[in-house]
């Protein structure tokens, strides 16, 4: 029976292994054809670029031929002003931003703090009138106890002259 069971588990790993081995080799041919596809289109994109940028040589070889030259320089130092332009216009719209961002992280950070001492105080309070509750409760204690004390000294001084008369009165009736 052990020899069965070994037997048994040995073709189970053997089976796991090829399992294995044929998922691996899934992985490692998608990751080779994904890589083929982007060297592919990464040749293509290139080609396309090289005939892009041949075009555009012709064209500013035939304008430069043609007496263009000068239109297309002026458009060039427009282009050029433009993107000086939009830097600064970006770098401007970028200070205002932060300036804008810090107002209001200042802000919160304010209202952070104005917070905290609110419930600190609020915690202080409720710990005085804790204090005060505490001291009344004392002070309530003390008065019943008083009270109380004095109610039972009046009894037990009531108990002792009852006690006395029935005995002055038992004299008497003797």
């Amino acid at each position: 029976e052990s020899f069965a069971r070994w037997e048994e588990m040995s073709r189970e790993a053997v089976k796991m292994r090829v399992r294995l081995r044929r998922c691996l080799q899934r992985m490692t041919q998608r990751q080779l054809a994904s890589a083929f596809y982007d060297w592919a289109d990464k040749v293509v994109a290139k080609k396309e670029w090289e005939a892009k940028l041949s075009k555009c040589q012709r064209f500013v070889s035939t304008m430069l031929r043609k007496g263009l030259a000068e239109s297309f320089a002026r458009w060039e130092e427009m282009a050029r002003e433009a993107a000086e332009m939009r830097v600064k216009i970006r770098r401007c719209l970028q200070r205002m931003t932060q300036r804008q961002l810090a107002s209001a992280f200042f802000d919160w950070a304010d209202k952070v703090v104005a917070k905290r001492d609110h419930e600190a105080q609020a915690a202080r309070a409720q710990m005085e009138w804790e204090a005060k509750i505490g001291k009344t409760q004392r002070f309530v204690g003390a008065m019943q106890r008083r009270s109380l004390h004095a109610a039972f000294s009046r009894w037990e001084e009531m108990t002792r002259e009852a006690v006395e008369m029935r005995v002055k009165l038992r004299r008497l009736v003797r």
